[in-house]
């Protein structure tokens, strides 16, 4: 979810529930609504448009709307894979510069082996806090 929507969420918590705020492994405070991690990122955008239409879809443009994604981690829901690890090889000394350059690769992916551990809550407005 986008960081406006997590701090929606949160007043409304706060009213409601009184978010709990933890630590990770890492010393990262997250918030957590019932027992639930919620993770933000910056490229979800709040300018989604719901079809008035049946069939439902959401444009990407052009509305107040948002989306909130759900997702089960772990073996047999979904996964990231890797093949083989961190290759690193030495390309040596530039010729130009007073530097050497290194090439890493590094070869991943996601796998979703269940289809319910991943969800999407569309349509979500500033409106569906209040109730």
């Amino acid at each position: 979810m986008s960081r406006v929507t997590r701090d929606d969420l949160s007043t409304y918590a706060e009213t409601n529930y009184a978010p709990v705020k933890w630590e990770t492994e890492f010393g990262i405070p997250i918030m957590r609504f019932g027992g639930v991690p919620v993770i933000c990122t910056d490229w979800m955008t709040a300018t989604e448009t719901n079809s008035s239409s049946t069939e439902r879809f959401s444009a990407e443009t052009g509305g107040a709307n948002t989306s909130i994604f759900a997702a089960r981690f772990g073996e047999g829901e979904l996964a990231g894979c890797q093949n083989g690890g961190i290759n690193v090889k030495d390309l040596g000394d530039l010729e130009t510069k007073d530097a050497t350059r290194v090439r890493i690769k590094w070869y991943v992916s996601m796998a979703l082996f269940r289809t319910c551990a991943l969800a999407r809550y569309d349509g979500i407005t500033g409106e569906a806090w209040g109730a």
